[in-house]
């Protein structure tokens, strides 16, 4: 959806002036989807545990702007919070997610989308900096932004790269296809210059690809390893020959620069929070509370939650992640009995896992968490339907050894 609403963005202002277009278009679609999917089963809904923890931390840190100490940047970056975005991930989206063929369903539908989106980005944009050049200029916190957002854009392109490379169709051209978008967005990623971004992926694909294709000798993965670092130093080499992007952003002296910059941040909240009263360290100094502490984002999603909601919303935050990886082990040991979900349920558990090293870096709760909690409760529902498969079959094994 980012990745889309940027792409038309670059082409007319239009959909600068009204940047909700896209959203309201995919929200809509969605809606009569999910609208569609409980006519079809008489309008019963179960709200998962998973989903409900998200639910109340979202709604947890939108209450707590009754005691944020921070009410003017509160107001300035969180007033209008992004309803849509809660409704998108947190109700609409698992209503599809939990029929036992929505998550196969909704990966083809992102790499129908993807590969000709990474295409598009790729050769028929212009680009500026570090993201794809706006229609026109426009004014962001005071000052005028000419480039579209490069996280966003490197997150997109990092979720079609772990589609793209763990999903291995078996028609030869699919799969000249899936590698030349794979490293079309990994070019994209290293454009934007989005280092944590690329650190995610990096480590992501690394762990899942030997899982999703099960690859099993040391040989085969190491080769693999290999592979997958040549393909990275050609991308650095090739960016450093033609001038592409800021290299100098990739140095070891900028990289501990952007480490140390956002480690004080970080402290800087968290002392606050130590240092509060009895009710702060239980209930948080609420929302927004990193931008009166660092003037910033304070770019960690755990530490942010500790700081703005406190232990309790910690522990909320906790209990969500807590209960994806055990799902997600889960569902690794019943790969054997589930082997045509293999692929989806590992490209489900690496999104999670993406998005939980990111949100050291950069994950926000008011804006990128929400998707990351989407794959929390899609993985908890996954399991469910992998629990039930696996009974079903030893049930049938049985029956036909009586027989």
């Amino acid at each position: 959806m980012f990745g889309v609403e940027q792409f038309f963005q670059t082409r007319s202002a239009i959909f600068l002036d009204r940047s909700s277009l896209v959203n309201l278009g995919v929200g809509i679609v969605t809606a009569f989807a999910a609208f569609c999917w409980l006519s079809r089963n008489e309008f019963r809904f179960n709200l998962d545990k998973t989903q409900a923890a998200a639910i109340l931390l979202i709604l947890f840190s939108q209450a707590s702007r009754f005691w944020t100490i921070a009410p003017e940047e509160f107001a300035q970056y969180y007033g209008r919070a992004p309803l849509p975005y809660y409704v998108l991930y947190l109700l609409v989206a698992p209503i599809l997610s939990q029929s036992k063929n929505g998550i196969r369903d909704g990966v083809q539908a992102a790499i129908y989308i993807g590969v000709p989106l990474v295409i598009v980005i790729s050769f028929f944009v212009e680009w500026h900096v570090r993201g794809i050049s706006l229609a026109r200029p426009v004014m962001h916190h005071g000052s005028l932004k000419w480039f579209t957002p490069p996280l966003a854009l490197a997150d997109t392109a990092s979720y079609i790269a772990i589609f793209c490379v763990i999903l291995r169709p078996k028609n030869s051209l699919w799969k000249m296809v899936h590698l030349a978008t794979f490293a079309l967005a990994c070019n994209i990623v290293f454009r934007t210059q989005s280092r944590g971004q690329l650190v995610s992926l990096a480590v992501v694909i690394l762990t899942f690809y030997p899982i999703a294709n099960q690859v099993s000798q040391a040989r085969t993965y190491l080769l693999t390893l290999a592979g997958f670092i040549a393909g990275g130093l050609v991308l650095y080499l090739t960016f450093s020959f033609l001038g592409l992007g800021e290299v100098n952003r990739w140095n070891e002296v900028s990289m501990r620069r952007g480490f140390e910059g956002r480690a004080e941040m970080v402290m800087l909240l968290f002392k606050a929070w130590s240092e509060s009263d009895f009710f702060h360290l239980l209930f948080g100094l609420g929302s927004a509370a990193g931008w009166k502490t660092s003037g910033f984002d304070v770019h960690n999603l755990s530490v942010e939650i500790l700081g703005e909601l406190g232990i309790i919303g910690f522990s909320i935050y906790l209990y969500i992640c807590v209960q994806a990886f055990s799902n997600a082990i889960k569902i690794i040991g019943k790969l054997k009995h589930y082997p045509e979900m293999r692929r989806e349920a590992v490209i489900l558990i690496a999104l999670f896992t993406y998005s939980c090293i990111l949100s050291l870096k950069s994950v926000a709760l008011f804006s990128t968490a929400p998707l990351m909690f989407f794959f929390a409760i899609a993985l908890s529902q996954l399991e469910k339907h992998s629990r039930e498969f696996t009974f079903e079959r030893i049930r049938w094994k049985q029956l036909l050894s009586v027989t």
